[in-house]
């Protein structure tokens, strides 16, 4: 097996770009790197974009506590 890999992160603020796009906000999310000064506002935005699909409402401020 050979080949190249290459793992990339975003920025916080290049993610948030993304917010108007639900999915594709959270397919990105994994990809993001959030700094300590950033954990709370992520936490917060994570857990409203949880919140609006309805498998993850209960738990999200939970799971964006894992972040």
């Amino acid at each position: 097996m050979g080949g190249h890999f290459e793992a990339w992160f975003l920025t916080l603020k290049e993610l948030v770009a993304f917010d108007k796009y639900e999915m594709l906000f959270l397919l990105l999310l994994p990809m993001t790197g959030v700094e300590e000064s950033e954990r709370e506002f992520a936490e917060t935005l994570v857990s409203e974009k949880l919140k609006s699909i309805s498998i993850f409402a209960e738990q999200s401020d939970y799971i964006a506590n894992v972040l």
